[in-house]
């Protein structure tokens, strides 16, 4: 069974496109899960910060 010149080429970009789209969403996992590690230590960080603030008032 032979394809054509212009099937196999097609067939290549369709594969590389899709091997970008997944390099694409794999690093988009990344950075929401480093988004949410930031997140959750601002939080940390804040609440530390008013505890301070609270033992400062009464102490």
């Amino acid at each position: 069974m032979r394809i054509s010149r212009e099937a196999a080429s097609k067939l290549a970009e369709e594969r590389q496109f899709e091997q970008g789209e997944d390099q694409f969403f794999a690093s988009r996992r990344i950075t929401e899960r480093f988004d949410l590690v930031f997140i959750i230590l601002g939080v940390a960080v804040l609440a530390a910060c008013v505890w301070g603030a609270l033992v400062g008032a009464f102490a």
